[in-house]
């Protein structure tokens, strides 16, 4: 019987230490991918934007964002309704891997409030009455930013940068931040220090791909040359390595 506790924690207190050593080092090079381009549509509308994390000051009003449970009654239809035109669109595999963040609401009728509010209230600019903002998450940790904006009549009104062939969305799930760090590192050309790993997606090829992002050690003013290596996010046997340049002044 002694033996037998013995055992069981000795496994207990080795099981920690393999879910610390489980992740590589480069987790912390790990950023946000994808644009919510919320700027073309309604940031210079007269809106609220309500968010599941609002934030608050220390006299009690909400800023920047408001709670959810001051948004209109109406908006978690919209949103159910909005989620049901995404699955038919993009497939329900990838609609269960969005995460809702926030939704912006345009007031047409409360322009004067925003008077004092920045970027300032432009209505030749304000293209919507919602906009969605979520989070694409692939795999654990790993996010893309997606913005989807409806207009008055619910439909959807902004480019949806998912891919639109059926094949193209079967992502490879062997694709962690450690194995496209592996591959990246034997694509050929050196890659580290790494200065950043992200999902992102190809408006082009119309599909995701792995961006590892190699890090300028001394940058110089002027033209400073790094390499980036992408990899097909559903066929990590498709990676393109190149030099690109940036200027600094």
């Amino acid at each position: 019987m002694k033996v037998e506790k013995t055992i069981i924690m000795a496994i207990f207190f080795l099981l920690p230490t393999y879910i610390i050593f489980s992740q590589c080092k480069y987790y912390d090079k790990l950023i946000v991918g994808g644009n919510f381009n919320s700027s073309e549509y309604i940031d210079h509308c007269p809106t609220f934007k309500f968010s599941v994390d609002a934030g608050k000051s220390d006299v009690g009003y909400y800023y920047l964002d408001r709670p959810m449970d001051l948004a209109p009654s109406n908006i978690d239809e919209i949103k159910s309704n909005l989620e049901a035109l995404l699955s038919e669109k993009i497939g329900k595999d990838f609609v269960d891997k969005l995460s809702f963040k926030s939704v912006a609401i345009s007031y047409y009728d409360s322009i004067s409030k925003f008077h004092a509010r920045y970027p300032v209230v432009d209505m030749s600019k304000c293209k919507t009455k919602y906009f969605f903002f979520y989070n694409f998450e692939p795999i654990k940790d790993v996010k893309y930013c997606v913005g989807i904006a409806l207009d008055d009549y619910q439909q959807i009104i902004s480019e949806l940068l998912f891919p639109k062939e059926e094949e193209k969305r079967i992502l490879d799930s062997e694709l962690t931040v450690c194995k496209v760090i592996e591959i990246a590192k034997e694509a050929g050309p050196s890659i580290e220090p790494i200065e950043s790993v992200s999902f992102e997606f190809d408006p082009n090829k119309k599909e995701f791909f792995w961006v590892v992002r190699q890090q300028i050690v001394n940058p110089q003013k002027g033209v400073n040359e790094y390499n980036q290596i992408l990899i097909e996010a559903r066929d990590a046997s498709q990676v393109v390595a190149y030099r690109r340049t940036v200027y600094i002044k």
